[in-house]
């Protein structure tokens, strides 16, 4: 009877393992993890040596945005009055470089009900002002490369416009108007940018996306440790941003074009570049917030009316530039080639919720 029960556990242990290889051969199964500070990684079995190293530099360059509050939609220093007319007209608003004293004035004007209308400076929409709860995330310490795209994309961006008419705008980027591994990847509708975070999850078993508009502002201001400045970063967006002054003006010249990241100064935070190098994509659609969304609102993702934040290389104004500066971008509205001319100072950075 013992000799019985021997073979039948070693028959159902044969089995089990004859289960398992064929499973594996089948689907290829080979499991290669990697702790990094943001979590596991669980490395897709396709992802090459050189792939793993371009991404692992980019994960190693999240910035973690500690949970916080502040206003989204409000000016930096520059906060609503309870008219709620504009914020740039100097009766209607409050300056102060005391963050405690501004927390506390804004609350006070604001009442019961932490919201604001809508405001605008030369038919932009900045508004509106909501007091919103942010619990902690990652974001990208720069905006996205040409050589992450090429690491984790097998095709390359939608656009292919160049600035400089000469050229016969086949590629997706140029050595006139910024080429090369560190340099940030522009020519990028909404799709690509969606499409490299689903492709770069896949790799990695984390899951990446674009930020929500409340994230890319709440990490533009600094989070918590914002000192208020007018920018990311600065008082002076010339100090942290790259704009028509100091990247567009002289074809040919050293500074023109897209840039690498960490070429000018960070904000509180260490982030580069999110007043303007390339305006950078959110993941939900336009949409007017109310007081009832006050934890890291998200509204739909997606869609025809799109949302584009930061200022880019090629604008001048300096309004383009501030943390709550929010662009609409409404798709349908571009025949495909101007579609392709809207995109071509557009780019993206990385979010990974905590």
């Amino acid at each position: 009877m013992k000799n019985l029960f021997r073979i039948l556990l070693l028959s159902l242990a044969a089995s089990s393992a004859m289960f398992v290889s064929c499973d594996e051969s089948d689907h290829n199964v080979k499991i290669s993890t990697e702790q990094f500070p943001v979590g596991t990684v669980s490395w897709a079995s396709d992802v090459t040596a050189e792939q793993k190293a371009v991404i692992s530099e980019l994960i190693n360059s999240l910035v973690c945005v500690e949970e916080t509050e502040f206003y989204m939609g409000a000016q930096a220093k520059t906060y609503t009055r309870p008219n709620f007319h504009s914020a740039y007209s100097s009766k209607d608003t409050v300056w102060d470089s005391n963050i405690a004293v501004l927390e506390d004035t804004l609350s006070k004007k604001l009442g019961k009900f932490p919201y604001c209308l809508v405001y605008y400076n030369n038919g932009i929409p900045v508004g509106p002002v909501v007091k919103i709860k942010m619990p902690s995330y990652y974001i990208g310490k720069f905006e996205v490369t040409q050589g992450q795209w090429d690491a984790v994309m097998d095709r390359r961006p939608t656009g292919t416009y160049c600035k400089v008419e000469e050229l016969d705008g086949t590629a997706a980027w140029y050595k006139e108007t910024g080429l090369g591994d560190n340099v940030a990847a522009y020519n990028i509708s909404y799709d690509d940018a969606v499409e490299f975070c689903e492709t770069l999850s896949m790799k990695t078993g984390l899951n990446f996306r674009l930020p929500t508009e409340a994230e890319w502002e709440c990490a533009a201001r600094g989070g918590k440790a914002t000192r208020g400045y007018s920018y990311s970063g600065s008082d002076s967006y010339s100090e942290v941003a790259w704009n028509y002054y100091n990247a567009c003006k002289g074809l040919g010249s050293e500074n023109y074009g897209v840039h690498a990241g960490g070429e000018l100064k960070p904000n509180e935070l260490g982030i580069y570049d999110m007043s303007g190098n390339v305006s950078e994509w959110v993941a939900n659609s336009y949409y007017w917030y109310d007081y009832h969304d006050d934890v890291n609102p998200k509204g739909k993702m997606g869609g025809d009316t799109l949302i584009l934040r930061g200022g880019s290389w090629v604008q001048k104004k300096s309004n383009e530039f501030y943390p709550a500066n929010r662009r609409k971008f409404i798709q349908s509205s571009y025949s495909d080639e101007s579609f392709l001319d809207a995109i071509a100072y557009c780019g993206f950075r990385i979010v990974l919720s905590k």
